[in-house]
């Protein structure tokens, strides 16, 4: 984990000045604003080792994509089909 400051328009990245893993601690001198960060090691994976969405980071993913992305394409497709469906319904019902 990192501290990230903002002073006067300039970032600077504080790093954890202690070995305590439930702690973040910095030494500053300045009162500005500040944001914790982490950077994330290896590929996106959920605790039990299976590969998750880099999108919602909840999901798992198929073919590498975001389960929400796959289920928006085939409500996509769906919606699609029941419109090509009623249309065709109605020009054999005026014929």
């Amino acid at each position: 984990y990192y501290i990230i400051r903002t002073h006067d328009g300039k970032y600077t990245l504080l790093n954890d000045m202690d070995d305590e893993p439930d702690t973040i601690t910095i030494i500053t001198d300045m009162f500005s604003s500040y944001v914790i960060a982490y950077r994330q090691t290896g590929g996106a994976s959920a605790a039990d080792g299976r590969a998750v969405c880099r999108l919602c980071h909840i999901c798992p993913t198929f073919l590498g994509i975001c389960c929400f992305i796959w289920l928006a394409v085939i409500a996509a497709v769906v919606f699609v089909a029941v419109i090509v469906i009623l249309r065709r319904k109605k020009e054999t019902v005026k014929a």
